[in-house]
């Protein structure tokens, strides 16, 4: 029995057992340093920033949420409207205001057989001017440009274009007044030149060629070639597709811009030398040696033909009703094309053959000028609807051959403190014309002067400095008042302690 309790012992082997099945432990410990591979839990767990991202998104919903707020504040707008006029801040500051507005000139320029060309401001005067005129006419110009004859004019916004039988082509600024360039294209002189709106020029040639023009830079876009013979005049259709020439070999030619080919012609038994489309492009005139055609744009019919026993050298379409005509009979000739021809009106101011026609307008007034130049060397201005008489004349002292009316731009500044003092003088003005008593005069002195806020705010402003400043002047007298006073407190108790001390004396 004892050797079995000393037996029991022994079992403890399984114990010794378990130390070798430690083993795994150091084992698992190995795996607990391997454990580093497992780090990337914590990544995998960042769902807490996450979830910080969704209250962010959901802070975001209440911004979107404050429409109201905007609305409110588009309601408030018209509030700031009060305070918008901020004028009399800049005048009491001396600070002008700068502003600026466009400025159109009418410029009439002519050319002459002195190889000159002169240049005048045209400007409405309404009947003020000297003999009742309503047009001053006042020279700007005068330039030599070229060693022979002018033969044709042509001006846009800013620009004139001249040619001569010199053989060259020159463009202007009439802005500056300077010469800007020459074109060189064709090989014989230009003949005729005009202009569609202000973007392309179309010169025609003695070479039988016509050239056309992009005015931005001017490149020569094309040169259209077709007629035998020299081109005597061109004219573009409004709608700017589209251009008539007539030429020397007596046909008539029909441009098509857009391709800068001819697109029919029509062969004339005598010589045109101007052509003409009308306003409305339904129609358009030849001038022939002594008559002229009227013809249907539509099927090139003949509408009416007037002959004359003198020359025409220039018309014009005054409106879709009627053509004025000018030449040899100096008189300007008013037709009326769709009523059979019949002549409504003729003027008569020269003393020569009338060589050039054109339109003047002004801006903001309901009327339609005439412009008529002559060999006699003047430039007559006519309102046709409402007098027989001229409205406007210049004299050159040269033979005149073309004319041509243009436009001058110009932006300038406009101070608003030279406003502000106009309209206070226009007041003045208003005030000294009203008779006032003395007594309503006192009594408009005393009444307070109708004003921004913000000038009364500063006049106030004003008013408190001085108010400020005469109290310190107060305060100052106050002061030195009080001063004074304690002096005098001062040498008064001095006197009686002298007299005290007397009395002291006395009664020892």
């Amino acid at each position: 029995m004892s050797i079995k309790k000393r037996s029991e012992p022994e079992k403890k082997e399984p114990v010794v057992k378990k130390q070798t099945t430690a083993k795994p432990q150091v084992k698992t410990e190995t795996k607990t340093e391997s454990k580093p591979q497992t780090k990337q839990q914590p990544i995998k767990q960042q769902q807490p920033i996450k979830q910080q991202k969704q209250p962010i998104k959901q802070q975001q919903q209440p911004i979107k949420q404050q429409q109201p707020i905007k609305s409110a504040l588009k309601k408030a707008e018209p509030l700031p409207t009060t305070t918008t006029k901020v004028e009399p801040l800049k005048a009491i500051n001396n600070k002008s205001i700068k502003k600026t507005k466009e400025v159109i000139t009418q410029s009439i320029s002519v050319g002459c057989y002195e190889n000159s060309i002169i240049g005048y401001d045209a400007t409405y005067v309404g009947g003020v001017a000297e003999e009742g005129f309503e047009v001053d006419l006042q020279m700007k110009y005068g330039y030599s440009s070229h060693t022979g004859c002018v033969k044709a004019l042509a001006s846009t916004k800013n620009v004139l274009v001249s040619s001569s039988t010199d053989e060259t082509l020159k463009v202007y600024d009439l802005k500056k007044k300077v010469e800007f360039g020459q074109l060189a294209k064709h090989e014989g002189f230009v003949t005729s030149i005009e202009f569609y709106k202000n973007t392309h020029m179309f010169a025609g040639s003695m070479d039988n060629t016509i050239s056309v023009w992009r005015v931005s830079d001017w490149e020569c876009l094309k040169v259209m070639s077709g007629a035998k013979g020299a081109i005597n005049s061109i004219s573009i259709h409004p709608s700017g597709k589209v251009a008539l020439s007539v030429s020397k070999d007596r046909r008539l030619f029909l441009w098509d811009l857009t391709k800068g080919t001819s697109a029919h012609f029509l062969k004339f038994k005598s010589e045109g030398f101007i052509v003409q489309w009308s306003p409305s492009g339904e129609h358009y005139a030849v001038v022939f040696k002594d008559k002229l055609v009227i013809y249907n744009s539509s099927n090139f019919e003949e509408l009416i033909s007037l002959e004359f026993k003198l020359q025409i050298l220039a018309i014009k379409f005054l409106d879709d009703n009627t053509l004025m005509v000018g030449g040899e009979d100096k008189l300007l000739t008013f037709i009326d094309y769709k009523n059979g021809g019949k002549i409504t009106k003729q003027l008569m101011g020269h003393d020569n053959r009338i060589k050039g026609i054109d339109l003047l307008k002004f801006k903001g007034v309901d009327k339609t000028y005439v412009v008529t130049i002559s060999s006699d060397g003047l430039i007559i201005v006519w309102n046709p609807t409402e007098t027989i008489l001229p409205v406007g004349c210049a004299e050159t002292g040269f033979r005149l051959t073309t004319v041509s009316v243009g436009q001058i731009s110009q932006v300038k500044s406009i101070d608003s403190n030279d406003d502000e003092e106009d309209n206070d003088n226009n007041q003045n003005d208003d005030e000294d014309n009203d008779e006032i008593d003395s007594e309503e005069e006192e009594a408009i002195a005393n009444q307070p002067t109708k004003k921004m806020k913000v000038n009364v705010e500063m006049e106030d402003e004003e008013e408190n400095d001085e108010e400020d400043e005469e109290d310190e002047e107060d305060e100052e007298d106050e002061e030195n008042e009080s001063e004074d006073e304690n002096e005098d407190e001062d040498e008064d108790e001095d006197e009686d302690e002298d007299e005290d001390e007397d009395e002291d004396e006395d009664d020892e």
